[in-house]
């Protein structure tokens, strides 16, 4: 196990990624990457991580994952939870996705609250995202459930997209031919 140095910054940097949400232009972490972070070694091949962060400016950073099983049947899961004394940025996030030979399924839940640290209220948001889908396939045929809610709320826009529920029947052989580049499940689209 080879064990690799990351500093709270370097996390935030590279791993910390969003640009898969819905609205994701609009999120932002603010400074949070610029505080002194402190260093933590971590082993990528582990099937379970554990990153604790905490800045000197007193903020914390705490996430998790775990992904267990084969490319046949297995899961991945997480969360995070981020607590910003300096920037004004709150997130805690969970996310589950379980998959097998017959069956896929993904959910996250996002809450992220941005007030930037100063008193002008001109960049904050708020942001609440949750997102599930299921699929399950045999016999030569399947089905596919997703439902999603999505709130933001900025100085200049507020979106409100309620819990919406689609479900659809398919073909295994479709299915297999437009999932036939990814390992992950399907998520809910924006």
């Amino acid at each position: 196990m080879a064990q690799t140095p990351i500093s709270g910054n370097e996390f935030i940097l590279s791993r910390f990624t969003y640009d898969d949400f819905p609205l994701a232009s609009y999120l932002t972490l603010g400074t949070l990457a610029n505080e002194d972070w402190n260093t933590q070694a971590i082993d990528d091949a582990a099937s379970a991580q554990v990153f604790k962060f905490d800045s000197d400016q007193g903020s914390t950073l705490n996430a998790s994952g775990t992904n267990t099983g084969s490319d046949t049947k297995g899961s991945d899961s997480g969360g995070v939870i981020v607590n910003s004394a300096f920037s004004g940025t709150q997130v805690t996030g969970r996310w589950l996705y379980k998959w097998s030979d017959t069956t896929k399924s993904s959910s996250r839940n996002i809450n992220w609250a941005y007030t930037g640290g100063t008193a002008s209220t001109a960049d904050d948001f708020s942001y609440k995202l949750m997102e599930m889908s299921s699929t399950s396939y045999g016999g030569g045929k399947g089905t596919y459930q997703e439902s999603d809610s999505i709130d933001f709320a900025n100085t200049a826009h507020r979106i409100s997209r309620p819990l919406g529920s689609t479900l659809q029947k398919f073909t295994t052989s479709f299915y297999r031919a437009i999932t036939s580049s990814s390992s992950c499940p399907p998520m809910a689209s924006s």
